[in-house]
């Protein structure tokens, strides 16, 4: 998508927010370069919750609102409120976003900034615009473009928490002094609330955390009415006290020897302390406001003309060296290095967020769904179940206390010795071709070694070469940048899974969660995440809030299904899942259901669609042991991928991709690598032998006299038990296969002569499914008179019979069903899935006179098109999306199968706002071009 700014803002505090929305009021287009997903993240990520007296517009404007929505009582704001409230402002202000990412460079002329050179996720990337304005607390902008500033002499900061559940909050006292730490008391604006904040010398967000467990032990002993309180939050990140300077500038925002180049700094604000920050939020608002008016009026002299310049300012302190560099400190990534660094080898922990933990501490989902326990993720929940009381207070969690699993896995990494980077992405990697003979060995051997990562932190670039890199990024962003392979969401669509933007809640007793589909993503995008990450908080927007409806806090981290599997040794599938396979390479159990969120089977693969719809299977739990291989990019050598991205197809991952796999995964790839490290080979040179052991000894395998294969990890109600007999490997579809064994051991043929529709019907799906031809009238009839039958399954993923019955026909190719499912076309009662299903199955059958039902269909104003989204945990309302998109892009599919060229249909969506539908869009476009270039050409 083309963007052209009039203003840039790096940095989204409170100051950034300001001079934005002066800029924005005015009619400029402004966006605000941000890499915590929370503008404003004074308040909403370190909980300086005090707003001051208001001395700005913006700062009248935001006050009033938040005492509108019952979100700030004297002068004490609601953290989440707070975030949602400025979420909506800027949307309603047309203040653009872009979250997650780094700034590493900028490209300029003699006397203009031209574009940021950014690094995000799938790499690095430039935003232009007339004007920028550096609203950092260090001023990193500045420091690119040769301004001299002085760092500040400590690393003080305050660090904050808030406790639930408070006796007596008349009685605080405001300040408490034990061991040498002073702590600050404050009562929230909700009955039982209090916030705590004490000061850290050094050490940032890790070595706060690390002080939590002291203080509340003694906040315990000396406050009667702290003695049974909930940690119901905890700060995302320290508020520095001390502050960067520019010598020399005190009030003038515009930077010498520029003209498009301006500041909105701390050097502008006046001297706060730990004792009294009362006002630096709305002095940090006006200080943004007034450095915005010298912007506006600057902006008038400035020429809207590109201008070419040249890169600059890409900071390169020394290299680092470890010995595996884990890229990703989430479910998998911690783990990963804690594994790793036990086995005595140097490690270094690179995490985008300020948390180790991923979805189950940052992203809030507490809680364990499945899979199968084992190994050092049991010494993890021992240590959260050790330490949960002192957190806790008696009352209850939902799953586990997450404040409580950030200090373990920290505490667990200090004392391995691994280091870890906070707040940083890997932007690049290096490296070198691998010898070879090919063609002889054919092209299934790597071709190139990973030798180092390209680091951007907040403050600078820096290279780390390692023996070994692990990608625990989630999406298998290092392994992309390595050149690696990958297959990207349904092989159908190409679409990733729904988002959540989880949230804590106070619930009667304790700590209690939300979790629901908050929309789709594009989660390799940073602009897209971003877009998603102020649409999920947006879906907490109430007119007011009060004690029942309010929330904890939003997690920081969001919550991502998948996107990218790599393509690896080996590639797990479902038949696998299913069948429960066992591998000579065994180094992990898992298990789960099929446990896909989105609701539109019409648009998922045959097999998923059957196993669910046809089978009635989705709360059956399957799974298989996990083989080594599907750690390995097939064509990079010297890296391992141990996170959802791992080799496997998409209908695969709806079953791997819980909490518990995750860290298994990560003890895996922790071991393996420093197993090659000490023997000076590759992650794929190593004696599988060794690392199976080595996982037996931790507990994580079973059984080494069996091959590492046994029962005790399998759930009684796992299918294949159920089932009572093995499956063997089998080239046709698993469930073609299942429902095959069921035909040619019952009477199926015999109830469909059943006097109940039910049994006809599933009669009819079991013989389809086996490819019997009797079946097939009976699902034509079904279709015909609209049977009320319903699919077996649970009710959420229930349909009407007829609905499936046009899939099952439209797989089956059966001409004789055209007619009646053009029919359906034409019904203005037709819901949206159906409408779908019959395109696609047109599509499939192939009469090319369907073309112009399809067409007809597309030329109406009334379809139907909103559809709802899932909700898991917490009991809120569920999201709905206007799904019109997909279904014209099926339609496009359809009628390119039969012969007619709408890539207009498809050309609409390449630009859209939503960059999951453009990637959509774009997937679907290579497809057509591919198959147009085989011969089939349209006409």
């Amino acid at each position: 998508m083309e963007r052209a700014y009039d203003v840039v803002v790096y940095g989204g505090g409170f100051r950034g927010v300001g001079t934005a929305c002066f800029l924005a009021s005015s009619g400029k287009r402004v966006l605000i370069v941000e890499p915590r997903p929370s503008p404003g993240w004074e308040a909403g990520w370190c909980l300086n919750l005090e707003l001051g007296r208001a001395r700005s517009a913006f700062g009248d404007e935001f006050s009033s609102r938040l005492e509108t929505v019952g979100g700030m009582r004297g002068g004490r704001m609601d953290a989440p409120i707070t975030e949602i409230t400025l979420a909506k402002m800027l949307k309603e202000k047309n203040v653009e976003l872009l979250h997650y990412v780094n700034l590493v460079g900028v490209r300029r002329s003699e006397r203009s900034v031209v574009s940021l050179i950014l690094t995000g996720k799938s790499g690095q990337f430039e935003v232009g615009s007339r004007a920028f304005a550096d609203a950092s607390e260090n001023g990193i902008l500045l420091r690119m473009n040769g301004a001299e500033l002085v760092k500040p002499v400590s690393d003080k900061s305050a660090y904050s928490f808030l406790m639930a559940f408070a006796d007596d909050t008349a009685r605080l006292p405001a300040k408490i002094s034990a061991g040498g730490r002073e702590m600050l008391l404050k009562k929230g604006i909700w009955k039982g609330e209090v916030q705590i904040d004490f000061l850290c010398e050094s050490g940032g967000v890790a070595a706060a955390r690390g002080m939590m467990p002291d203080v509340l032990r003694v906040l315990r002993a000396e406050v009667p009415a702290l003695k049974n309180a909930m940690v119901a939050t905890a700060a995302n990140a320290v508020l520095p006290l001390e502050r960067w300077s520019l010598p020399g500038r005190k009030s003038s925002a515009r930077i010498t020897g520029f003209d498009n180049l301006f500041a909105s700094g701390p050097w502008h604000e006046p001297v706060f302390s730990f004792e009294d920050r009362s006002g630096l939020i709305a002095d940090r608002i006006g200080i943004g406001e007034r450095v915005g008016t010298e912007v506006s009026k600057a902006l008038k002299s400035l020429s809207g003309k590109k201008i070419e310049g040249d890169v600059a300012s890409i900071t390169h302190p020394p290299d680092e060296k470890a010995d595996v560099v884990v890229c990703g400190g989430g479910t998998a990534g911690a783990l990963a290095a804690i594994a790793s660094a036990r086995n005595g080898v140097d490690t270094l922990l690179v995490e985008a967020s300020t948390c180790l933990g991923g979805i189950g501490t940052g992203g809030a989902i507490h809680v364990y769904y499945h899979g199968a326990k084992g190994g050092l993720q049991d010494e993890v929940d021992e240590r959260v179940e050790e330490l949960t009381p002192l957190f806790s207070g008696g009352k209850s969690v939902v799953g586990f206390q997450p404040e409580v699993k950030k200090v373990v896995l920290q505490r667990l990494c200090d004392e391995a010795g691994v280091r870890t980077i906070f707040e940083a992405l890997v932007c690049g990697v290096e490296t070198e071709p691998l010898p070879s003979d090919l063609p002889a060995k054919g092209t299934d051997a790597p071709t190139r070694r990973v030798r180092s990562v390209i680091l951007a932190d907040t403050e600078w670039q820096r290279r780390c070469a390692a023996d070994v890199i692990v990608d625990c990024t989630g999406d298998g962003d290092v392994a992309a940048l390595a050149g690696a392979d990958y297959t990207f969401g349904r092989s159908t669509d190409s679409l990733a899974h729904a988002y959540s933007q989880p949230a804590g809640f106070l619930a009667d007793d304790g700590l209690s969660l939300y979790n629901f589909d908050a929309g789709y993503c594009d989660p390799t995008d940073p602009w897209d995440l971003s877009r998603a990450r102020r649409e999920g908080i947006l879906t907490y927007l109430r007119d007011k809030y009060d004690e029942k409806n309010r929330l904890l806090y939003i997690a920081p981290i969001i919550g991502l299904r998948n996107s990218r599997q790599i393509v690896g040794d080996y590639r797990l599938s479902l038949f696998d899942e299913i069948a429960c396979a066992e591998f000579p390479d065994v180094v992990a159990y898992s298990y789960s259901h099929l446990d896909d969120h989105a609701l539109d089977y019409e648009n998922e693969s045959d097999e998923v669609m059957l196993w669910v719809w046809g089978l009635g299977n989705w709360r059956t739990l399957i799974g298989s042991e996990m083989p080594y291989r599907t750690l390995l990019p097939k064509s990079v050598e010297g890296m391992l991928v141990a996170c959802r991205a791992i080799s496997m197809d998409n209908d695969a991952h709806y079953q791997l991709r819980m909490q518990r796999d995750m860290q298994r995964l990560g003890e895996v790839a922790g071991v393996a690598a420093a197993i090659a490290v000490k023997n000076k080979t590759t992650p794929r040179g190593i004696d599988v032998g060794r690392l199976q052991k080595k996982l037996y000894e931790t507990g994580a395998l079973s059984n080494p006299e069996g091959g590492y294969h046994c029962e005790t990890w399998k759930p009684k109600e796992l299918f294949v038990k159920k089932l009572g007999r093995p499956l063997a490997s089998s080239t046709s579809p698993i469930v073609r296969m299942i429902a095959e064994s069921s035909v040619a051991g019952g009477n199926t043929p015999a109830r469909l002569e059943s006097g109940d529709p039910k049994e006809r019907f599933s009669a009819a799906v079991e013989l389809a499914l086996a490819g019997r031809q009797e079946a097939f009238p009976e699902l034509l009839r079904c279709v015909e008179e609209r049977s009320n039958v319903k699919t077996n399954g649970p009710v959420h993923r229930q349909i009407d019979a007829w609905k499936f019955a046009i899939a099952l026909l439209g797989m089956a190719g059966r001409k004789e069903a055209v007619p009646q499912i053009e029919k359906i076309l034409d019904d203005k009662t037709a819901d949206f899935r159906a409408l779908t299903l019959a395109v696609r199955a047109l599509g499939r059958i192939g009469v090319r006179s369907s073309a112009s039902v399809i067409e007809k269909l597309l030329k109406r104003k009334d379809i139907p098109s909103i559809i709802t989204l899932q909700v898991s945990y917490g009991g809120i309302t569920p999201v709905t999306e206007d799904a019109l998109w997909k279904l014209e892009l099926a339609a496009a599919e359809a009628l390119h199968a039969l012969g007619t060229n709408r890539r207009d249909l498809v050309e609409k969506y390449l630009d859209d706002p939503r960059g999951y539908v453009r990637r959509c869009a774009q997937w679907l476009a290579d497809k057509l071009a591919r198959e147009s270039t085989r011969g089939m050409v349209l006409r």
